[in-house]
């Protein structure tokens, strides 16, 4: 992986960001993420505005990537559409709608099941008065 030293002395990858799952190359300075040539190429401007929202910002956006890279940004853009536009989004909030439960099976019994009555008076006599059975 050819770098690059920037002025400051840093050094950033030359190849920042692609479809194909290099997410985890993205540089040292996220500040970048929005500028990155492959990031405007090839991510729709609505994911784009909405990563803006995120709390943390350019590293959320880098997190939200690599979700669009695993799941498809068709299946996050669809996330972003269940979560009411008052909320502010997080990626643990997309995470957890791509981890929804799975349906449970609900078990119907034909007929009850019969319960036996207990007797608890020797019990309550011990406890409220101090009785000693024995």
């Amino acid at each position: 992986m050819a770098l690059k030293t920037r002025k400051g002395g840093s050094q950033i990858p030359e190849h920042w960001l692609s479809p194909t799952g290099t997410v985890a190359q993205f540089g040292p300075e996220y500040s970048a993420v929005f500028n990155a040539r492959p990031v405007k190429e090839t991510v729709t401007e609505e994911l784009l505005d909405w990563g803006r929202l995120l709390p943390s910002g350019n590293r959320e956006m880098v997190k939200l990537l690599r979700l669009c890279v695993d799941y498809g940004e068709e299946k996050i853009l669809s996330i972003k559409h269940k979560i009411p536009p008052q909320i502010i989004p997080t990626v643990d909030m997309v995470r957890s709608y791509l981890c929804e439960p799975l349906e449970q099976q609900v078990i119907y019994l034909n007929r009850e099941i019969p319960i036996l009555q207990t007797d608890l008076t020797q019990y309550e006599c011990q406890v409220l008065h101090g009785c000693q059975f024995g």
